[in-house]
Formats: C-alpha cells, structure tokens, sequence
C-alpha cells in the first residue's frame, strides 16, 4: 500500500514543481522586461498556457505508467501464493514424554522419549563449537553409532572417539565439500537425525526419497527463513511419515507475518514418526513450554500461543 501511495503522489509532487518554475519564470519576465508604451508579447508571454499544458500532460503521462508499473506489493502476492502454508506446522500433541538434549540455550533441543528404542544410528549435521547433545544423546542411548558432520571446521571441539567426525557440509549432492548421505541412509534403520546447517536443509531433504525419511524415527531440525515455494515440497515430504511434536522459536533472528501468521524466520522443530502414534491430538501447550530456552540469553523470548502451533482442546 506505501508503494502505491508514493506512485500517486508523484505526479502531485511534479506538478507542484511545474508550476512553481512557471511562477518563478513569469516573476522574471515581468520584473525584468523594460517599460514601454506599447507592451510588445515575448515567447513566453505567447506560449505560456501551452508550454504548462505541455508538462501538465507530462504529468498524466508520468503517473499512467507508474500506475501500470508492478509494484513491490504485486510481486509479493506472487510469492506468498506460490509459498509455505503455515498449516504445514502443524503442532501435534506428543504420545510420550519429552526431554532437552543438550547444553543450555543455543545448542540444546527437545526430543522424544520413545519407549524401548534403540537406536542404530545418530546423524548430526552442524557441529561448530559444540558436541553437548551428541554426548549427553550417547549416554542415554549406549549403543548408537554418532556420525557428525560439518564442514565449517577441522575437527570436532573435543575429542570423543566415539564419534565419527567427517570435515563436510550436508547438502543435495556428494562432493569432496558436500554429502547428501544417502549412504549412511540406506544401510541403517532407526535413524535420529539432528540437523542445524544454516539452510542447508532444504536442498537436502529435496534429495531424500520417501524410503530413506521413513527410516528417521525422530527429526529434529532448525529451519531458516523457509517461505518461498521450494520449501512447499520439503514440509510436504516431512509431514508424509512424521507429526511435528515440537516447535519452538529461536528468538536470534526476529518473527515476519506470513500469509497472515506470525511466525519465527528461524525456528526448531522436533518430529515423531507416524508410527508411534495410536491417536492423534493437536498441541495445547504453550509455546514456549517448560523445557525451552531462549537461544539467545539477552533477547526476549518469542511466544507463539494461537494456531497452528497451540489449539483450543480438539482431537482429529
């Protein structure tokens, strides 16, 4: 809407310049012609009315094709119709208790503990400075083998020789920089999957197939700015095998309202797959809940407490 009302006011604001040049240039034509008897018309006593015709129709002009000039708000619609329904995030009601895995604030996330679950295989993506989840996630789950990725660094930020630490970034394909995973994937069952990769993982779940998701028993993954079309199909994907169980808002990087929803650019989420459920409930509890933290000590906390995150009581 400010767009279109600077396009209108242009041509009121050229017009009001137009004529202020002819006042001023009449004030010099009269103040410095010479008196005479017989006051003999100059060009611009002759064309005056025309010469301001002129630039008036300039004017017209000018604004008719300002007008038919897309705007930013235009380009925008086709965007947001072509992009992330928020319905996508869903928040449903867990079937187990929940437990935060990890360090305090940044670094630690919620998961869910699944009753007599072993599993076979953790992968961590994004490791930077920081190895508390995958620790404390080996001391509560003994037998799991620890793959942990990240190609931002030479070596993990303490020494644990139980994981093993490969120097490369998660993406869509396999590279000497890059690893789509599939074959850790394809050859493990009962996967947990840790994902904080700046982005990273949009391209990466568009290269999983449908097979290769059904083998995550939880995912828990942050996502970063995902609201143009290519991420429609990476919700889609996930939500096919897996219910959202948890979300949470980093609070680093501020809210935007989308299609009508305020939601967080940067938010944690936590899935659970289908199978563990018998009967399925939306979330009631509030966002943040009581095993939250704030990511980022001195900002205030983002509360996100109405739908599609926190529904009134219901069952579906």
């Amino acid at each position: 809407m400010i767009a279109e009302k600077k396009k209108l006011w242009i041509p009121v604001y050229s017009a009001g310049v137009i004529i202020f040049i002819y006042l001023i240039f009449h004030y010099i034509n009269n103040t410095t012609s010479p008196p005479s008897a017989i006051e003999q018309p100059n060009w611009f006593h002759t064309n005056q009315h025309y010469i301001v015709g002129v630039l008036l129709s300039l004017c017209v002009i000018v604004e008719i094709i300002l007008l038919a000039w897309p705007s930013k708000k235009t380009s925008n619609k086709k965007v947001i119709s072509g992009s992330m329904d928020p319905d996508v995030l869903t928040v449903y009601k867990s079937p187990f208790n929940k437990v935060r895995i990890g360090q305090n604030n940044d670094g630690g996330y919620i998961i869910v503990e699944i009753p007599n679950i072993s599993y076979t295989t953790l992968i961590a993506g994004g490791i930077c400075d920081d190895i508390s989840f995958e620790e404390q996630f080996m001391d509560k789950y003994p037998d799991v083998q620890v793959f942990a990725f990240d190609g931002t660094i030479d070596q993990l930020p303490k020494e644990n020789n139980k994981i093993s630490f490969i120097k490369k970034n998660i993406g869509h394909e396999n590279d000497d920089h890059l690893t789509n995973l599939h074959d850790i994937i394809d050859v493990n069952e009962r996967i947990f999957v840790k994902i904080d990769i700046e982005g990273g993982e949009i391209p990466w779940i568009h290269s999983l197939s449908d097979d290769q998701l059904n083998k995550f028993e939880q995912i828990v993954m942050e996502f970063h700015h995902p609201y143009s079309e290519k991420e429609i199909d990476v919700f889609n994907k996930i939500n096919k095998n897996h219910y959202l169980v948890h979300f949470h808002a980093n609070n680093c990087c501020g809210v935007r309202n989308h299609r009508g929803i305020i939601i967080p650019n940067i938010f944690e989420c936590t899935y659970l797959h289908k199978k563990y459920f018998k009967t399925v409930e939306l979330n009631e509890e509030a966002i943040p809940g009581n095993l939250d933290m704030k990511n980022v000590i001195d900002h205030d906390e983002i509360y996100i407490n109405y739908p599609p995150f926190v529904h009134p009581s219901s069952c579906v």
